[in-house]
């Protein structure tokens, strides 16, 4: 019998036999990295390696149809105007705001209100908005919409609740958030806004959502939004067409995105009125001939060092309407004049390449009055590259 003080596994020494102990070591160390393993795979957030814009997709109802996406974070280090705080001193807020004025794509709905929610102490600003969302379903103009606002993880929306209630702010617990609501009539007449804080939402009431959770601050039909993030709607990060548009791996610093079935519908009596005169119809017609009609497009602005590149992509139902519209598209870029100013299109930019790649067709150009143009050119449905008719 072996003696109770040197059991048989162990040697005369009293030590475990070393390859022994080398096996169990590697099958325990093999073992807790499958566990890490699995751990990360099945509870990691899908959308904290993700870029700015497939995050801010992961909270867009699947059914929008028009989209702006803003990274803002990002604009702000391409310009070098990111150490500028909340907090920050009158300088720093004017320099900030002299970037912001000619760059569209960096400013939200709180940047006009930036120099005096910073001056009365608000508990954010502008400036802690990493990225910003508009969002609007079926006829753009009767969709109620939804304004989403990506908030800095260093702001505490709890604590941004609180002090809108300390304001006058009405608060109500929501499923994942609070809801804030005031009245129009409360608001001061002028500035619109109670307290420090504005009502960015249209309507006899104000109402903001503040998700905690998610670092994110939600205007407009907000309960759309809260399905999405219960999972009980599907997101528009997943959606086919929007993946063939936007790469996974693509970080832009804004996307317009517009898809469904009224992608071209009515656009000549919004942009004309609905009694566009015969001689306009007939000159459209013949300046948009051969645009095919695309399923969905996006335009995006991509950084390019201390600048930007621009780009549209056009997806058709196949291959064959791609290639038509590419051969027209060319044409119409070329001669074609704007629909809304009448003056050239030639005249506002440049098309460096049209390329066509099975159903999505390319269109990569130089804008010579900036990103001033693209915004206003797309707020009034008359962007050039994405142009499409429906007579």
């Amino acid at each position: 019998m072996a003696d109770p003080g040197t059991p048989a596994d162990r040697s005369p020494n009293g030590s475990r036999p070393v390859g022994r102990t080398v096996g169990i070591v590697a099958a325990v160390v093999l073992l807790v990295a499958a566990v890490i393993t699995a751990m990360w795979v099945f509870t990691a957030d899908p959308l904290a390696e993700s870029s700015t814009a497939q995050e801010a997709l992961g909270y867009i109802p699947s059914d929008a149809t028009r989209v702006e996406i803003r990274a803002q974070q990002e604009i702000e280090q391409r310009l070098g105007i990111d150490d500028v705080d909340t907090g920050a001193d009158e300088a720093q807020i004017d320099r900030y705001l002299e970037k912001a004025v000619d760059n569209p794509f960096i400013q939200n709905r709180f940047t006009e209100y930036l120099p005096i929610m910073n001056e009365q102490g608000a508990a954010f600003t502008a400036l802690d908005v990493n990225w910003s969302a508009s969002v609007a379903f079926g006829s753009v103009t009767l969709s109620p919409g939804i304004e989403l606002f990506g908030m800095d993880a260093a702001i505490e929306l709890d604590q941004v609740a609180d002090d809108m209630v300390d304001a006058g702010w009405r608060d109500s617990e929501i499923e994942g958030g609070r809801l804030l609501e005031v009245n129009i009539a409360e608001l001061d007449p002028l500035t619109r806004m109670r307290g420090a804080y504005p009502a960015t939402s249209v309507g006899l009431t104000a109402e903001v959502v503040v998700l905690p959770n998610e670092h994110l601050m939600v205007t407009g039909d907000y309960e759309r939004v809260l399905d999405v993030v219960a999972g009980d709607s599907d997101s528009l990060q997943a959606a086919d067409d929007v993946s063939e548009l936007l790469g996974a791996d693509e970080d832009p610093e804004y996307v317009h995105l517009a898809r469904g079935g009224e992608l071209c519908a009515d656009v000549v009596s919004r942009l004309l009125g609905s009694r566009p005169s015969p001689e306009l119809l007939d000159k459209i017609r013949q300046e948009g001939a051969g645009l095919a009609t695309p399923t969905a497009t996006a335009s995006l602005v991509l950084a390019d060092g201390d600048g930007v590149t621009t780009t549209s992509r056009l997806l058709f139902a196949d291959a064959d309407e791609a290639a038509d519209d590419k051969e027209a598209r060319e044409r119409y870029l070329r001669d074609g004049t704007s629909f809304v100013t009448r003056t050239p299109i030639a005249d506002r930019l440049t098309v460096d390449s049209i390329t066509v790649d099975g159903t999505v067709e390319t269109i990569t150009y130089t804008l010579k009055a900036g990103l001033l143009s693209m915004s206003s050119a797309i707020y009034h449905e008359d962007f050039a590259p994405t142009f499409c008719l429906d007579l």
